[in-house]
C-alpha cells in the first residue's frame, strides 16, 4: 500500500500531461507570440515550483518538513481535489480548442471563448491547475515545499495573465473589455484585475483607446467606455496629488489606467 500511495498522484499527473501534449498538436498556427524575456518571467517560477514538487533534494530538508500529519483521509481528500482541478482544466482546454497555447500567443483566426468553464472564470485552466496543486502538493503531500510551489505557481500565472490580457484586449477590444467586467479572472465572484504592464510589454493609453473604440461600432458603448476611461484617467496634476498624498488604492488605479492595461485565458 505504501507504494500505491507514493505513485498514485504522480500517475494521475502523468496521464494529464500525456493528454495535454497530445491535444497540443491540434492548436492553430501562431500569428503573434510574446518575447523570450516575457516568457521567462512566468516560466521560471513555474519550473521552480515543478522542481520543488518532484525533486525533494532540490527542496532541501527544511521545505520537506511536514506541516500536516500524513493520514489516509487527507491523502484521499487531496487526491479528490487534484482530480477535480485537472478535470476542470481539461474541460477548459476542450472549449478553448485550437486557440490554446502553452505560451502567450495570438493564433490565426483567434476567437474569444466564453462557453463552458469560461462562463465562470476568464482563466479556468489556471484555476484548475492551482486547485490541482493545492490538492496534491498541499493537502495530500502536507510538506512546506507544497505551499511554496503553490505560491510560485500563483505568481507565474498572475504574470502570464497580465500579458495575455493585454494581447486579448488588443485583439478583441470592447468584447474583451466587457468580458473582463462580467467574469472573474481566477476565482468566481472576485473581479480582480491584474497590475499594469511596464516597459516594452506595456500598451500606451492612446493605443488602448484606439484598440477599444475601433473594435465597436456601437456609439453608446463607446461613450460609456470613454466616460470610464476619463473617470479613471484624470489630468496629470490629479495623478500627482494622489501619489503625493500616499493614496495607495488611488495611485494603483491611476497607474493601471496610465499604462493602458485592461486584461485572457
Amino acid at each position: 500500500m505504501r507504494v500505491f500511495y507514493s505513485w498514485l498522484i504522480p500517475a494521475i499527473w502523468a496521464v494529464w500531461a500525456i493528454y495535454w501534449c497530445a491535444v497540443a498538436l491540434t492548436a492553430k498556427p501562431v500569428r503573434r507570440r510574446e518575447s523570450m524575456a516575457s516568457r521567462l518571467s512566468h516560466v521560471t517560477p513555474l519550473l521552480i515550483a515543478i522542481l520543488l514538487l518532484t525533486w525533494p533534494r532540490f527542496a532541501g530538508h527544511a521545505l520537506c518538513t511536514r506541516f500536516l500529519p500524513w493520514s489516509v483521509p487527507l491523502f484521499w481528500i487531496g487526491t479528490a481535489v487534484l482530480i477535480v482541478g485537472l478535470l476542470f482544466s481539461v474541460a477548459a482546454r476542450r472549449h478553448l480548442g485550437g486557440n490554446w497555447s502553452g505560451t502567450v500567443t495570438l493564433k490565426q483566426d483567434h476567437t474569444l471563448t466564453r462557453s463552458g468553464p469560461y462562463r465562470f472564470v476568464r482563466h479556468p485552466i489556471y484555476t484548475g491547475l492551482l486547485l490541482a496543486i493545492f490538492g496534491s502538493g498541499v493537502i495530500a503531500l502536507g510538506e512546506w515545499r507544497g505551499l511554496v510551489a503553490l505560491a510560485l505557481t500563483t505568481v507565474a500565472f498572475l504574470r502570464k495573465i497580465q500579458i495575455e490580457e493585454r494581447f486579448m484586449l488588443e485583439q478583441f477590444g470592447v468584447a474583451y473589455a466587457r468580458y473582463r467586467q462580467e467574469v472573474a479572472a481566477l476565482i468566481p465572484g472576485i473581479l480582480w484585475q491584474p497590475l499594469p504592464l511596464r516597459g516594452r510589454d506595456a500598451l500606451p493609453a492612446g493605443e488602448l483607446r484606439q484598440s477599444v473604440f475601433a473594435a465597436s461600432g456601437n456609439s453608446q458603448t463607446n461613450l460609456s467606455l470613454r466616460g470610464a476611461l476619463r473617470r479613471s484617467n484624470p489630468p496629470p496634476d490629479k495623478r500627482s496629488s494622489a501619489l503625493q498624498a500616499g493614496d495607495c488604492f488611488g495611485a494603483r488605479r491611476l497607474a493601471m489606467t496610465g499604462s493602458g492595461r485592461f486584461h485572457s485565458r
